[in-house]
Formats: structure tokens, sequence, C-alpha cells
């Protein structure tokens, strides 16, 4: 976990391994889609914890203020959502037929990333009956917790079906996650429209097509930097 601490390129780790990496990746692989001359999909991937967003554009590191973590982390996947709308509006205005940008929220998914490398545990100090309750609860939460996540194959089905339904062949600039309706079979919506979230994260609209343009600015320029 090196949330807040600088990587090589001297930018801090959660952006530049959750945000500034895909966008560079994607950057490089536009020509080789244009190339292709056949239909082309991006998709990025967010999750619900860029709904605890809070972006200052000209601060994209949170170096100009007390860093933290898990706020980092939350920026850089509202990050990943506003770049990949963004995308979508600057492949239609420059011409780049057959290709679309959509983003995926697949929700919370059970995997290894809270537990990963965690930091060791300190000591408790605490008397002996208040360490046996805080271990109970410790281990009620941990056996409920996995519970209310999705299992990897579920997440993955949602990328899988952004990445390749016929329904989204020539749609882009959205947001989807099946929490807003089913993928496949949602009642008398169009297919393209089966699990697309029309109501955007309240941090998302904070930000007007001005904003989106500096935002885009920043990431080419600390791009270019690493």
């Amino acid at each position: 976990l090196k949330a807040c601490q600088d990587t090589e390129d001297g930018v801090e780790w959660s952006m530049q391994v959750n945000y500034l990496a895909p966008f560079l990746l994607t950057d490089l692989l536009i020509p080789s889609l244009q190339a292709t001359q056949s239909a082309s999909r991006v998709v990025h991937v967010t999750c619900p914890e860029m709904a605890s967003a809070d972006i200052d554009i000209t601060d994209l590191e949170g170096k100009e203020k007390r860093c933290n973590p898990q706020k980092q982390y939350s920026n850089a996947k509202m990050a990943t959502l506003v770049s990949g709308l963004e995308l979508e509006q600057r492949f239609r205005g420059g011409g780049y037929k057959g290709i679309t940008s959509n983003v995926i929220n697949p929700e919370a998914v059970e995997t290894l990333f809270h537990t990963k490398d965690a930091p060791p545990k300190k000591k408790s100090r605490s008397f002996m009956p208040g360490r046996i309750v805080g271990q109970m609860l410790s281990g009620a939460i941990s056996r409920f917790t996995p519970s209310t996540k999705r299992a990897p194959e579920h997440g993955a089905y949602g990328m899988y079906h952004v990445a390749t339904s016929p329904a989204l062949a020539n749609v882009g600039g959205r947001l989807f996650s099946d929490t807003w309706g089913n993928f496949v079979g949602c009642g008398n919506q169009p297919a393209e429209d089966c699990g697309r979230v029309f109501k955007l994260p309240k941090a998302a609209n904070d930000y007007d097509l001005r904003s989106d343009l500096e935002w885009w600015r920043r990431s080419v320029t600390d791009d270019r930097n690493e």
C-alpha cells in the first residue's frame, strides 16, 4: 500500500497506477486502434469509491494539501470516469470512426485488494476482556464483509459485456453498472440502455467541459514528464 508515496517518476503512487498509467497506455494505443480500420472499444474501469472523490484539478497528486490514501484512490477512480467520457467526445470531434469509449463500474468485488501487502497490525494494549471483544467483532465483520461483495466472475462479466455486446457496437460516452438494471433483458428499455447509469455520481457533475479540458491537459503533461 504505497498511496501518498512517490513513484520513481516522482508522481503520487495511487494516481499514477490507477489513472495516469492507464491514461498513457490508452493514448499510446489509439493510433493502433485507428490503423485496424475496424470497430474498437475502449473500456475504462472505475469503482464505487469514485463517489467520495474531492479533486482539485490544480493538484491531481494531492501534494499541495495533506495527502489522504483513500481520497487519492477515490480521486483516481473519478478521474477515470471523467476522462473516459471526455475521450468519447474527442473521438466524435476528431473524426475517429469506429472507436468508442465507455466506463464500467463493476461495484465492490471480492479480491485481495484490501488485504494484499497490508501493513502489520499494531499490538493491542487493551485489557484482556476488551481484546477478546475486539477480536470477536473483527471476526464477525470479516466474515460478513465478503458476502456484500461480488464474485470476481461477476465483476469480469460487466467488463466483458461493455467490451463485446453487439448492442453497444456504436455506443459511447456512457457509464454502466448492473445495479441500475440488467445488462441483458432490461424490460422495455432499448438494449443499449441496459445497465446504463443515467445519473452520474454527484462529484462527476461538479466538472464542466472547461474543467474536463484542463484535466486532460494536466494528465497529458504529467504523462509526458514521466
